[in-house]
Order: structure tokens, then sequence, then C-alpha cells
């Protein structure tokens, strides 16, 4: 039970006892002199009347505290109510970065595994590394690795018999000329159709200068062109090569450059 706090009382008399109703009660008296100031507004010979002005004054005062402080009790659960709302603003926000932050990095994370996973082409399909793990992937690639190889031996066999076919009378070795026209595949269109036409303009070229040497009859006796052509002849038979091919490993040779060189200068007076 709260305490009643009684103000502005006229005591007529004040008893002291014995034994007193409440014990625990506390009373503090102050009495001061009869004289009142002649210019209070209390009737002359009244001994309360300035008192009670003055507590008129400080009730009034402690009225004004009291609405200051409801005053300032509203503005700091305002205050407060803000505060939380941001704090919870500021939670949410902060989740929401955690959750983009996560989200970034799990994007990150899958793209740098897309980078770096590698991929075999199996006919139409390609094949990841991430799908199918690293040794079903290994077996997969050595397999393909082997494929690869064994088609391009192959078609290194067929481009070798279309050189030796198609280009025989060019200088070089038939694989050579193999590896050449595999390379001239990867060629535009334009580039690869140009190379070939010299190609042929080349073999054409060569094959009418064959036909001229094969002509026993069109040497004369003890020219140079006849001691190269015996000499390619005799290269053809110990290394069974074609007499093209004969003829270009000869020419490589000292002797075979200078009889070739001395052929030159003996042609126009063979015709």
């Amino acid at each position: 039970m709260m305490a009643t706090k009684l103000k502005n009382l006229r005591l007529a008399e004040l008893s002291l006892v014995d034994e007193p109703a409440n014990k625990d009660a506390r009373v503090t008296i102050f009495k001061r002199a009869e004289t009142l100031d002649p210019t209070a507004g209390g009737p002359a010979g009244d001994p309360l009347s300035n008192k009670e002005t003055d507590m008129t004054e400080d009730a009034k005062k402690v009225a004004d505290l009291q609405a200051q402080i409801t005053d300032l009790t509203k503005r700091y659960e305002a205050a407060d109510k803000r505060a939380t709302e941001a704090e919870t603003k500021l939670a949410d926000v902060t989740k929401r970065a955690d959750k983009a932050e996560a989200d970034l990095a799990t994007v990150t994370k899958a793209k740098e595994t897309v980078e770096k996973d590698e991929v075999i082409k199996v006919g139409e399909i390609e094949v990841k590394k991430s799908a199918v793990g690293d040794a079903t992937f290994a077996v997969i690639k050595a397999q393909q690795a082997e494929i690869v190889k064994e088609r391009d031996a192959r078609e290194l066999v067929e481009l070798t018999k279309r050189a030796e076919t198609e280009y025989a009378s060019l200088p070089g070795e038939p694989v050579a000329k193999a590896k050449v026209l595999k390379a001239m595949a990867g060629l535009s269109e334009e580039d690869r159709t140009a190379l070939d036409v010299m190609l042929k303009a080349g073999q054409a070229a060569m094959d009418e200068r064959m036909a001229e040497r094969g002509t026993a009859a069109g040497k004369p006796v003890g020219s140079a062109e006849e001691e190269l052509d015996k000499l390619a002849g005799n290269y053809a038979a110990e290394n069974k090569v074609n007499k093209a091919a004969a003829y270009d490993a000869v020419l490589k040779t000292a002797e075979g450059s200078k009889l070739y060189s001395k052929s030159l200068t003996e042609r126009p007076a063979a015709h």
C-alpha cells in the first residue's frame, strides 16, 4: 500500500502518547514565530498565510516538473522506439547483405568450377569431368586420345597414297607431302584452292621434265643430261623408289647438282 502525503493541514492540538497506534510513523515538526510580514496577503495574526502561499508555489513547480518529466519520458519512449526500429532495419539489411554475399560466393565458385572443368567431345556429345568424376573422365580421355591417334594414322596413310599418285614427281618424301596435304585441310577454301593449283602446276612441269629425260633417243650420248639420268636410274634401283624421288635425291648431291647445271647449258645445243 502506498503512503498518503498529507498537505496543508492546520493542527489545533498535538498530543504525545506512550503507546502510539503507528509505531513506525516518523513525524517532523517545525515551529516558527507567529510574527507575520505585514505585506503578506493573509489576515493579520494568521500564522499559516505565508506558508500556504509558499506551498502553492511549490506545488506549481512540482506540477511543472512533472509535466516536463512526462514530456521527456514521451520523447525518450519515441526515441527508443525509433532506435528499436532502426536496429530492426539494420538487422534486416545485414541479413540481406550476408545472404547476397553467400549467393555471390556460390555463383563465383560455380563459375570457377565451370571455367576449370575439362570437357571432351565424344562424337556430338560433350563429356564434362565434373559430371562423370576424375577416374571415369581419365578413362574416356585416354580412349579418345587413342581414337584420335588411330584416325590420324589412317588419314596419313590415305594422304600418303594420294601424294604418291597425284604428286609423285614433286620433290620430297611421300610422307612429307602427305603432311602438307593434311595441313592444307586447315586453310581457308580460297588459300587451299590456290595452293592446290600451284602443286598441280608443279607436278605437270615435273612430269614434262621427266618425260624429256626418260627418252633415251633425246639425250645426246655422253651429255650431262644422260649422266644425270643414269645416276637417277641407279639410285631408284638401289633404294627402291620411283624415278621422281630418285631425281630429287640425286639433285641434292654435289655431282647431281653439277650435272644438272651443265645440262641446262647443253639443252639448246641438243635441240
